[in-house]
């Protein structure tokens, strides 16, 4: 009797610790979902809703940055851009690394830019919008990938002067 007993304690022991162990992983996978879900990405979309904006167009897109300076800021970068009037562009980061690139926009208002070694290397097009004082520089699927600062002309004194031999990277 008192084996049976025993067993019977053993199990409401087990069942209880069980029970509240399923509890506590599923209090656990709910909150890392709300915390992942706050720091998902934005879409422009949702942003444009909350704050108004919009998308410029290639001549506002040029004018803003031909000759000027974008710092573009996000997850992983934080850089100076200075897009030179002939298509280059002289960029550095806050830890003074430098990269060379060149930009361009679309007829579609899109402004591309490709680095020599930053990004993969890898033609990168993107849409500005304006919001507000700010703008919000998103890939071709709505997604924000950058804030960007327009400064006039060359902020960082990236400029130098490229081997002309080379003609492309």
């Amino acid at each position: 009797l008192r084996h049976l007993r025993m067993q019977q304690i053993t199990y409401q022991y087990y069942s209880f610790i069980n029970e509240h162990t399923m509890k506590a992983k599923q209090l656990l996978t709910l909150l890392l979902l709300i915390a992942v879900t706050g720091c998902g990405t934005t879409n422009i979309n949702k942003l444009i809703a909350q704050q108004g904006g919009k998308q410029l167009t290639p001549e506002q897109v040029l004018s803003l940055v031909e000759g000027n300076t974008l710092r573009l800021t996000g997850y992983d970068t934080d850089a100076y851009l200075y897009l030179d009037r002939s298509g280059k562009t002289f960029a550095v980061d806050i830890y003074n690394n430098r990269d060379l690139g060149q930009w361009d926009v679309s007829d579609q208002g899109e402004f591309c830019v490709r680095m020599k070694s930053w990004w993969y290397s890898d033609l990168s097009c993107y849409k500005i919008y304006q919001v507000g004082e700010s703008y919000k520089v998103t890939n071709t699927s709505g997604l924000i990938k950058f804030s960007a600062t327009r400064y006039p002309g060359d902020y960082k004194n990236s400029y130098y002067t490229v081997n002309k031999g080379k003609k492309s990277f």
